[in-house]
């Protein structure tokens, strides 16, 4: 059985065919009764509900697929954010050691001159 796009629009073709060469037979028979147009009707709502199970099971495909997409955001936002975090953490204790050894050196160079 094909899938895709292109099954659904055989599907209403085949049913368009199939309506047509129905009417046609019923005109060359002389009959045109309830019995035909309900049975018509039948197969018509029959292929309704086949292309809405496919298209329902599509959705259901997708819903998985967005929900995977959404953990993997998630997953990425976090991981960056930690990222980020460990980098402005590295940065600001850089700087803090690079002050203390700056207030160390100003310091040693005052007890120097001094002695």
């Amino acid at each position: 059985m094909a899938t895709g796009p292109n099954r659904h629009w055989r599907l209403l073709n085949e049913g368009k065919g199939a309506m047509a060469k129905q009417k046609f037979k019923q005109k060359e028979n002389g009959k045109a009764g309830e019995e035909d147009r309900d049975s018509l009707v039948l197969r018509m709502l029959f292929d309704m509900r086949e292309l809405l199970v496919e298209v329902h099971g599509k959705c259901l495909e997708h819903d998985q697929r967005f929900t995977e997409a959404r953990k993997s955001i998630e997953d990425w936002k976090e991981t960056t954010a930690s990222g980020v975090g460990f980098a402005a953490h590295a940065n600001i204790r850089s700087r803090t050691l690079e002050k203390e050894i700056a207030d160390l050196k100003d310091r040693i160079d005052r007890i120097e001159r001094t002695h």
